[in-house]
């Protein structure tokens, strides 16, 4: 299980496990990791976990949340990462240490300022493999490969979504965003909700269709 471990200024250090899909870090008292530092906002940064991923996110802080000495919005976590807040260090750590996957981000709107990438390490593939077939919108026609173990579709600051693949098959999650993704013309519920082959998924009015070789994609 992924930890976070707080360096206090004194040399102390603090475990936290990811055991929760949203983990809170501030000054406030109830926040799940609390650091009373004035150059750290009540509300500072929380951890999404998506198993086996988690994301670090800056809630509008004052002073900003920065990974690696970057200052980010939201950040695809891999071991060893070393998130700043105020004069404080958090480290992300797995439980089996090697780095994670990447998780590459694709814009499903044609805006080119939406698209980046997480960095991490590619994962062994397991089978089935995937693509995702855009079937509106201005990349109509174009195929996304789901060849990474986390893919991030949508525009940051407005809707984001994740498909993770596990050994078992695809996994939807919502990751940013007011309104939840449609699968098949129905709001997802849940998350992580479980994808199988040619389910349409529609995010910002895109539509796109998993087309998997092999299996299912969950079963």
């Amino acid at each position: 299980m992924a930890k976070i471990v707080l360096h206090l200024e004194d040399g102390s250090t603090r475990e936290y496990a990811l055991t929760k899909d949203r983990l809170t870090i501030g000054r406030r008292a109830a926040n799940d990791i609390i650091v009373t530092n004035l150059a750290v906002s009540a509300e500072h940064a929380a951890i999404l976990t998506i198993p086996p991923d988690s994301f670090v996110e800056d809630l509008d802080s004052t002073n900003g949340t920065y990974v690696n000495g970057r200052q980010i919005k939201r950040h695809f976590l891999r071991d060893g990462d070393i998130i700043e807040i105020g004069r404080h260090r958090l480290v992300y750590q797995t439980a089996d240490g090697p780095p994670q996957s990447v998780a590459t981000t694709v814009t499903v709107d044609g805006s080119e300022s939406s698209v980046g990438k997480i960095s991490g390490e590619p994962a062994a593939p397991p089978a089935p493999t995937a693509v995702l077939r855009i079937a509106s919108g201005p990349n109509a026609g174009k195929q996304v490969a789901l060849e990474r173990e986390t893919t991030a579709l949508g525009k940051v600051g407005k809707a984001v979504i994740t498909i993770t693949r596990r050994p078992h098959g695809y996994f939807l999650a919502q990751l940013e965003g007011t309104d939840p993704p449609m699968v098949n013309g129905k709001a997802m519920q849940g998350s992580p909700y479980p994808l199988f082959a040619n389910d349409v998924i529609e995010l910002g009015g895109v539509k796109m269709e998993l087309q998997v070789s092999g299996a299912g994609a969950a079963n």
